[in-house]
């Protein structure tokens, strides 16, 4: 394994640890190696003719392209970094050592400013993943998933039932990022550090009780805005599968395409029990979903987000069927019934509880003297939180808040239990987004030990708290 001579003493621990996961990939045998490289720089992403966005990215996978790998092989990574910030590399969804899942609350191996990083990711569950930065941003709206460091990866192929004659892979992003408060005011970073609340001066300024927002210049779909790309082409009964990434540092995503549903029949590259159709799909950050749409209604149709502001910004790509012409027509859903994991659940079955129970409320917390937000998961339970390999463990979140929160757990996917006081079995997920008021329960069985971060996926939240270590031995 080559590693960039000058490591932190952090770096050299968790460089250990990738030697011995390295050596036991090597216990696989003689398998051939795949490789796969990630080359991080600043770069001009075209979103629209003579529009650009200035943003560090995985240069050689570009907006719109997908990392494909097969499943029964190891894959030596080479990362070259060169941006003068040291940066992680998080495999999304993989089942990794905490060395290798590239986040520094889990102590994982980084690449140094101008630095270069290679280790070998052992073989990999088929699945729809993706690769993106999970370094700290601290309210820097330039780094981490703000930036343009993000690529949908598929390793194997979907085990899916349903028949399809296409392909298509949708990934959303935000781009421009601003702070506002809400009054309307747009604030630097600069500003935000140095705000202080002052009742007695005249040069005081008091925050918002309600904290500040995130707000974007621009939305795409696979690096363009609506209308700037090449439309998706199809012809009359046609079978789709979409395969969507909501990889927005902050935004909730909903989609629809008039005169057409969805059937959902994979979440977070897992196969549902029961596949069902939608109106409108909804992701929360971090998530994606697999989908066949049928194409039996011949036009030229935006497929969008729902919420205007959010479509005018650019959420949307079109839709060309073949001897069509003529402008995109967008038209609202005529359904509307929320989005629930429940709908695509098997029929569920008793189950004894775990004995080995966590649970966590997730609160919204006074906001700080800088004017931002601040939350925190709080432990119910006075007695030290820890999974145990082999053991399947149940893991509780209760949000005590009016906003969803997209949970993300590192290293290994769970079984969703209940949503909402309801129960539900057979969907197994890595991100799960947490109703408003309501709670979630899932099941996890971790096969290595060591930390594995849980957090909210919502950049600005887990910035300002909404996170959690968990112990595993």
């Amino acid at each position: 394994m080559a590693i960039s001579w000058n490591v932190s003493r952090r770096q050299f621990l968790a460089g250990s640890a990738i030697c011995l996961a390295d050596s036991f990939v090597g216990s696989f045998g003689q398998r051939p190696r795949q490789h796969l490289k990630l080359n991080l720089a600043l770069s001009s992403i075209e979103i629209a003719d003579n529009r650009f966005i200035r943003a560090t990215s995985y240069i050689d996978h570009p907006p719109g392209s997908v990392i494909r790998l097969q499943s029964d092989h190891p894959t030596e990574i080479r990362i070259t970094n060169n941006t003068n910030e040291e940066e992680f590399v998080h495999w999304h969804g993989l089942r990794v050592s905490a060395a290798l899942d590239g986040t520094p609350e889990e102590n994982s191996f980084g690449v140094l400013a101008e630095g270069v990083l290679n280790y070998t990711l052992p073989p990999s569950e088929p699945g729809f993943y993706f690769a993106h930065s999970h370094a700290m941003c601290e309210h820097d709206l330039t780094r981490g998933p703000y930036s343009g460091q993000l690529v949908p990866m598929v390793i194997g192929s979907l085990a899916c039932a349903e028949s399809f004659d296409q392909e298509v892979f949708l990934t959303s992003h935000e781009w421009e990022p601003r702070i506002f408060d809400t009054a309307g005011n747009e604030r630097s970073l600069e500003e935000m550090h140095h705000l202080r609340i002052d009742n007695e001066s005249e040069e005081g300024e008091e925050i918002p009780d309600d904290g500040w927002d995130i707000v974007y210049r621009a939305a795409t779909i696979n690096g363009k805005i609506l209308g700037a790309g090449e439309p998706i082409r199809v012809r009359n009964n046609e079978r789709l599968l979409f395969r969507i990434l909501n990889a927005s540092a902050t935004e909730h995503l909903k989609l629809s395409l008039p005169g057409h549903c969805f059937l959902i029949v994979a979440l977070d590259g897992y196969p549902v029990p029961k596949p069902a159709l939608v109106e409108v799909l909804e992701l929360g950050v971090g998530e994606r979903l697999d989908a066949i749409v049928v194409m039996d209604t011949p036009g030229i149709w935006v497929l969008g987000s729902p919420d205007d502001q959010h479509r005018a910004l650019g959420m949307g790509v079109v839709i060309e069927y073949a001897d069509r012409a003529g402008k995109p027509i967008w038209s609202p859903p005529a359904d509307t019934t929320p989005w629930n994991y429940l709908r695509f659940s098997a029929v569920t079955k008793n189950e004894e509880l775990s004995n080995n129970n966590l649970s966590y409320r997730i609160e919204r917390r006074p906001s700080g003297p800088d004017g931002f937000e601040r939350w925190a998961m709080v432990p119910l339970s006075s007695v030290q939180q820890k999974l145990r390999v082999g053991e399947r463990s149940r893991i509780t979140l209760y949000n005590n808040s009016d906003e969803a929160h997209p949970m993300h757990l590192h290293r290994f996917p769970f079984e969703l239990t209940s949503i909402a006081g309801q129960p539900c079995a057979g969907i197994r997920k890595d991100t799960v987004v947490v109703p408003p008021f309501q709670q979630v329960q899932f099941d996890v069985l971790p096969d290595n030990g060591g930390p594995a971060l849980l957090h909210c996926h919502n950049q600005m939240h887990m910035d300002c708290g909404l996170k959690t270590l968990l112990s595993i031995s």
